[in-house]
């Protein structure tokens, strides 16, 4: 129990019951209480369980507002008593609002006599000690309770104890403008939740929800003479979006569920969170369910107050402050941050309170998820965390170019703006302007400083235009090599910051070409051809390494092609159909695909396509799509030359570009861009070959790689694909359940669904991909897990992550998870969508598969009667066989015991067995009949189906005329998509626009003629007319030329 301060004044004498009270003043977290005391009550009751007045508030409100931030609990008083007994253990409140919970949202909240909130069926009895997520196999009668428990055990009000109950309070944010007290909790709300989470300083919650076990006592505590009881609170804040909750403990006398004697030994209650829907929870270590839960007064100091807590359910190159919320650190003890960059550095962090400590993160070289350790002085590791390091080429420009000039030779000026609070929430503050330069001419490369360009800003200026002409007479004699960089701003006094810090935050710009800066420099330093000296050392270099394009895949012909080769083609994340952000590197395209992944030598392809869908070749326009010697988004292990994300590609690939050709005056006809197309020329699509597709929806229907259509209704885990083969190996499996009942008056259904797919490539990491249960996909549809870890898609930059062997992206346009694509090194890709709550998976493969194929999804050899092969022998069961024969000679036989399933049965709730019904018996009749209980007539499928054995199946099957619906349109969809796939598209090879010259057609469709001609002052030498032929070949010619009427004829024949 927390010690008090008292002070006793006499206030009255009832004459009825000749008991002497006292007015009783409780010095308590810095303020006041009122409570009775008696002086003949039996038992020696503490004096503090009693009030005498009927509209007393807990606690009592102090005069000024700082002394009411300093209470540890919020205020409660008699209106808010619930009426709840051990007759009626709970009570719902409609919050007429939006509540997010784990992924769920609720408009109602209900408060549990035994310390807990939740918003649906609980259990009616809980066996200590509790282990979340519970899993009901009858999800009707019995549910897996969403809740937040401060206290949950069994307890009740002590009848002897007027004030011993539990109080609840909902408070709505602005709607108490004339109300003092109110103005004062709606601050407080405000202020608390801000200062007390890291990330929360834009929170403005637009409810409150206050609820308070004031003075409960054990359920059967058998001491009448010296009642132990507890008083505790949760005060939970949303804004519809986010929520945060506080636990606020004032007193602790028991802690034992079990222990009626003294609540001292035994089981103990349970603190934390459960998502409920066998799902997910959180437990409150090291207090949950142990002794020294009974500590939770004493420990915690969130806003500075003991006995509270708070909950809640950066980019490569540095400069970003990490704040962390973690254990209790000290303020004279030394905090450490150890960030991966394969240094092992530890850096100083900066103390901010008891509860949080900020990281000022280095440059890392890497991308994807890091690895943060805390330290404080010489103990291990306080606090361990991960977060996503984005290569400059994704993450958000914090420093923005307004005018896009920065890619021009000489520009006037640069126009800039930033965003003030990416620094500090301080617009008064100075900050500075620098100039970064890197390069890969070190084995462990690095940023380098160049120049300072501003100190005399403010923060909240926002705006800057560098005037390039201060910077013409700069001579930076030993940094000539740097041909593009980085602005970067930081503040000029770290003091802003923290007392005696030397370090800063920094914000960045993008990649930008440094000709602006260096132009003149290099003008002096190496003439003025300096842009071809710089294209000739290129090209030289060039010359002397491998020839990586032949490890590349070749580009499809069309930008519908290339739409439906999900495998080994993403859209280039800022030349597409959404963004457009083509200019300068390909001028004219209206969208780009990118492999997501590196070839086996590192290198990538980009393929851009013109405004009708057309590829885009670098023998028409120097702006046409082309190979990159570097990976653009970088190679493992990213921190050595050549494999840096964004900043090696630049280097290699981006720059050339720029002083090759987009820099010259002739621009495509000089010399140096021939030079550059001649190393970075496009690839034709003469050579590609479209990829294998297949897919599953429905109640599940197959369309195999050959397009053999079957519908397998069964309930377990299944191999859909499997490939091992010494050419690679390849595992999807998937994961169906049955169609669940809402209403026990429901008809029993014998239909299941995909609910999740599990996907492992090679050595790539295990990729999960679960359906989320419908009540919590109001902003998610699916939980994606990559090796136990759950990953989500919360902006745009955030939008294509990648982990060990597969990028896995959200296409633009998607904001809520409903559609995510996985695409493995080998090529393979994987689809996985929900349209109207069914999940649907399309799979895309590679030619390097061919043959080699298993499973659910058939023996892919372009022969439709073998697919539906078994797993052991070579024996197959004919496509035209009964649902039956489908069922027990082939698909149950794909079935997965638990040692070889991917899916992790401990991360979301249910173990292998509850998935694994062998006992589970479909619906075998083909055609369907439609049962005497049915609630549609057969007109309703007939319209619904229109013809359509999927969604007639679905229908009859679920009964659910919207599902049957949506199988139909998924059908569609997929027999659209393989038709689409399997289309031939010929095109004729590359034909080169000769320097110098034009002409007359840059399609290379059969039946095109193309005429050249050359420019005036220039004769044309080879062949003025060629066509592409119905095989695909161009007429036979000699390629043309153009040469000077200068020189003489015979120049050609040398």
């Amino acid at each position: 129990m927390i010690n008090a301060n008292w002070t006793l004044h006499r206030l009255w004498t009832d004459s009825r019951n000749t008991i002497s009270s006292y007015k009783v003043q409780r010095l308590s977290a810095g303020t006041f209480d009122e409570v009775e005391s008696a002086e003949n009550l039996s038992g020696g009751l503490d004096p503090d369980l009693y009030a005498i007045e009927d509209r007393l508030v807990f606690p009592q409100r102090p005069p000024d507002y700082q002394s009411f931030r300093k209470m540890l609990m919020y205020p409660y008083n008699r209106p808010d008593l619930l009426t709840i007994d051990s007759s009626k253990q709970e009570s719902e409140i409609s919050l007429q609002a939006r509540l997010p919970f784990f992924g769920f949202h609720y408009k109602y909240i209900k408060v549990n006599l035994n310390g807990y909130l939740h918003f649906g069926g609980a259990p009616a009895t809980y066996r200590f000690p509790v282990r979340f997520p519970m899993r009901p196999e009858d999800t009707i009668r019995e549910k897996d309770p969403a809740l937040i428990a401060p206290w949950l055990s069994y307890q009740t009000m002590a009848p002897d104890i007027p004030e011993s109950g539990v109080y609840f309070k909902l408070f709505r944010i602005g709607e108490h403008s004339d109300n003092e007290a109110d103005q004062w909790l709606e601050r407080r709300a405000l202020e608390d939740f801000r200062e007390g989470m890291i990330g929360a300083a834009d929170f403005k919650p637009t409810f409150v929800v206050i609820a308070t076990w004031r003075n409960v006592t054990l359920t059967g505590m058998q001491s009448k003479n010296n009642v132990k009881t507890n008083t505790y609170q949760v005060v939970l804040a949303s804004d519809e979006r986010r929520t945060y909750v506080m636990f606020n403990y004032e007193k602790i006398d028991w802690i034992a569920v079990n222990d009626v004697n003294n609540g001292e030994n035994g089981e103990n209650p349970f603190v934390g969170f459960n998502a409920g829907n066998t799902t997910r929870y959180y437990e409150f270590i090291p207090y949950s369910q142990e002794p020294r839960v009974k500590n939770l007064p004493q420990h915690g100091q969130g806003n500075g107050i003991n006995g509270r807590y708070i909950f809640q359910y950066a980019s490569m190159l540095g400069g970003t402050l990490i704040n962390v919320t973690g254990p209790c650190f000290e303020p004279n003890e030394k905090i450490e941050c150890q960030f991966q960059d394969m240094s092992g550095h530890k850096l100083p962090a900066i103390y901010r309170d008891v509860n949080h400590a900020t990281c000022l993160m280095p440059p890392v070289m890497f991308h994807g998820y890091v690895d943060l350790t805390v330290t404080q002085g010489s103990r291990d590791a306080m606090f361990y965390g991960r977060f996503y390091v984005q290569p400059p080429e994704l993450a958000a420009e914090d420093i923005e170019i307004m005018d896009d000039n920065d890619n021009e030779e000489r520009p006037d000026q640069i126009r800039i703006k930033w965003n003030p609070h990416k620094l500090i929430n301080n617009n008064n503050t100075n900050v500075q302007l620098h100039l970064w330069g890197y390069n890969d001419d070190y084995e462990y490369p690095q940023l380098t400083y160049i120049d300072t360009l501003s100190s005399g800003m403010r923060n909240g200026d926002m705006r800057y235009t560098i005037n390039t002409e201060m910077y013409r007479d700069r001579y930076n004699w030993d940094k000539l090599n740097f041909k593009f960089g980085f602005l970067g701003m930081n503040l000029t006094d770290g003091n802003a910051i923290a007392k005696d810090y030397r370090g800063s935050p920094t914000i960045w710009s993008r990649p930008m070409p440094l000709a602006w800066y260096f132009a003149n420099q290099w003008d002096r330093a190496y003439g003025s051809d300096w842009k071809e000296r710089f294209c000739n050392e290129w090209f030289d270099r060039e010359t002397n390494s491998d020839r990586f394009a032949l490890t590349l895949w070749r580009c499809p012909c069309t930008m519908k092609q290339s739409d439906f080769d999900r495998g080994r083609f993403a859209p280039d994340s800022n030349c597409n159909t959404y963004t457009k952000k083509c200019d300068p590197l390909h001028k004219g395209a209206q969208h780009c695909v990118r492999t997501g992944r590196p070839s086996v030598g590192g290198s990538g392809q980009t393929c851009c396509y013109d405004m009708e869908g057309e590829l885009m070749l670098t023998a028409d326009t120097m702006y046409g799509g082309r190979p990159s010697r570097i990976f653009s988004y970088g190679i493992l292990p990213f921190n050595s030359r050549m494999k840096v994300p964004t900043l090696s590609y630049w280097n290699i690939d981006a720059m050339p570009f720029f002083y090759c050709c987009h820099w010259q005056q002739a621009k495509d006809d000089s010399r140096s861009c021939q030079q550059f197309k001649y190393w970075r020329t496009s690839q034709d699509c003469t050579a590609y070959q479209p990829p294998g597709y297949a897919a599953v929806f429905g109640d599940p229907h197959f369309l195999t790689f050959d397009r053999a259509n079957y519908t397998f209704t069964a309930r377990g885990e299944f191999v859909l694909v499997r490939v091992n083969d010494p050419k690679g190996k390849l595992e999807i499996q998937g994961r169906f359940e049955s169609v669940r009942r809402t209403q026990l008056s429901d008809r029993i259904v014998n239909g299941t669904f995909l609910s999740a797919v599990a996907v492992k490539d090679n050595v790539s990491s295990t990729v999960e991909i679960h359906l989320r249960p419908l009540a919590a996909r109001f902003n998610y549809q699916l939980y994606l897990v990559v090796d136990n870890e759950f990953i989500y898609f919360w902006d745009d930059t955030m939008r294509i992550q990648h982990f060990k062997g597969v990028t896995i992206y959200q296409p633009t346009g998607y904001y809520n998870m409903s559609k995510i694509v996985c695409m493995f090194d080998s090529g393979a890709g994987v689809e996985v969508l929900v349209t109207n709550e069914q999940l649907s998976l399309n799979v895309f493969l590679p030619v390097e598969f061919f043959n080699i194929t298993r499973g659910l999804l058939g023996y892919w050899d372009r022969r439709m009667e073998n697919d539906l092969m078994p797993p052991h022998g070579n024996a197959f069961v004919p496509i035209t066989a009964t649902l039956e024969q489908i069922y027990h000679q082939f698909g149950n036989l794909w079935r997965l015991n638990e040692s070889n399933a991917l899916f992790n049965h401990d991360l979301m709730g249910y173990k292998f067995g509850h998935y694994d019904d062998q006992s589970f018996l479909p619906y075998l009749e083909d055609p369907p009949r439609i049962p005497q209980n049915f609630t549609f007539r057969a007109q309703d499928v007939a319209d619904t189906c229109s013809g359509s054995k999927a969604c007639i199946y679905d229908f009859i099957v679920t009964g659910d005329k919207r599902y049957a619906a949506t199988t139909k349109s998924n059908e569609a969809a997929v027999q659209a998509a393989a038709r689409e796939v399997r289309e031939t598209v010929i095109r004729c090879p590359a034909i080169d626009k000769p320097a110098n010259g034009r002409k007359s057609e840059i399609r290379n469709f059969v039946g095109r003629t193309v005429r050249f001609t050359c420019n005036d002052g220039y004769r044309l030498v080879g062949h003025e007319v060629r066509q592409c032929k119905e095989y695909g070949l161009w007429s036979w010619g000699v390629d043309v030329t153009c040469i000077s009427k200068s020189l003489p004829l015979c120049f050609a024949c040398s």
